[in-house]
């Protein structure tokens, strides 16, 4: 149940947090297994509780109209309109998250000694508070597009600082939040700087670097061109988390091999499959690849390296999801 919530719970605050998300219900539970007496059960108890909160966060990623993967690629493919690429998407995010709870319900750890049972604390409406913290986020956010007609993003960059401001004063007042909001500029937020450096440079490399790139690697065009649609979809799914061991952040994988594919129609497959197999790929990177904002995040609040969390952690996770992922993306462009 707790690895349900909090994927669900990932999902919903992903949506208009972005990374935002994994940092927030991330410390949350980080804290809540602290309180654990028995490190055994805590490393495990931690373990899932982010391996939830992160595959929650993937598995909206082909489908919010806020994550970078929809942005990037519905811009490269502008033939896949939002509107057609929602709901196929929406069954990938099934998958990723889908198969995460599976597998964490199969592969459950065993301990070395019988944990004491407790009585679960409270009930359905012990998640009110985080509920309406979403209402929070997303009436603001919404009443501003359709009002004033601001775009998803800025309103999203105009409510939370605000949120987050009135949230400090009412935990710790006005001179308690001085310093919070001192401690935070100084010692957490230099914590982040790999993070916002990857996110930063990665789109900026990829725009430039495929525009330089291209003239050398055009003689492979009609290599790719001469393959099967249904191959093509297949390797596009799994190019974008192999290159992410390599060092490749999506945004900069995605730009650089973009250019290089012929388009859908000459492959044989609608712009939509093309999306859905792009997306799938990026969201099995999110999970894998050490050079991704999500591993970095999640290996700070486990106190381990993101390669550790990318590979050990979701390595079987990841085969299995991509061999999914990879069946969904060719049976979509087979029958689409």
């Amino acid at each position: 149940r707790r690895y349900l919530a909090l994927t669900l719970g990932g999902q919903a605050f992903s949506v208009l947090l972005n990374y935002g998300s994994i940092a927030l219900l991330g410390s949350l539970s980080v804290a809540s297994s602290e309180r654990e007496p028995d490190p055994e059960i805590r490393f495990h108890r931690t373990r899932r509780m982010l391996l939830a909160i992160q595959r929650g966060f993937v598995s909206v990623l082909p489908w919010s109209p806020l994550s970078f993967s929809v942005a990037i690629t519905g811009a490269l493919l502008p033939a896949a309109p939002y509107k057609a690429t929602v709901l196929p998407a929406m069954v990938t995010g099934l998958i990723v998250a889908g198969t995460g709870w599976a597998m964490d319900q199969i592969f459950r750890p065993r301990l070395t000694t019988t944990p004491v049972r407790h009585s679960p604390e409270g009930g359905p409406g012990a998640v009110l508070p985080l509920l309406a913290l979403l209402a929070l986020l997303g009436l603001p956010v919404w009443l501003l597009h359709v009002a004033f007609g601001v775009r998803v993003v800025g309103a999203v960059l105009l409510v939370v600082p605000l949120l987050a401001l009135g949230w400090v004063l009412l935990q710790a007042g006005p001179r308690g939040a001085w310093g919070r909001a001192g401690r935070f500029a100084a010692q957490e937020l230099p914590r982040y700087r790999p993070e916002l450096t990857l996110l930063m440079m990665a789109g900026y490399i990829g725009t430039a670097g495929a525009g330089l790139i291209a003239p050398h690697v055009a003689d492979f065009a009609p290599l790719i061109a001469a393959l099967p649609g249904p191959v093509i979809l297949a390797l596009l799914v799994w190019f974008i988390p192999v290159t992410g061991q390599l060092g490749m952040n999506p945004i900069l994988g995605v730009t650089l091999l973009f250019p290089l594919l012929p388009s859908a129609e000459a492959m044989g497959v609608s712009p939509v499959a093309l999306f859905i197999a792009i997306t799938a790929g990026w969201a099995l990177s999110g999970i894998t690849s050490p050079f991704t904002a999500t591993t970095l995040l999640t290996g700070s609040f486990a106190k381990k390296s993101a390669l550790h969390v990318g590979l050990k952690w979701n390595g079987a996770y990841a085969l299995v999801t991509g061999t999914l992922l990879t069946l969904w993306a060719v049976g979509f462009g087979l029958w689409a």
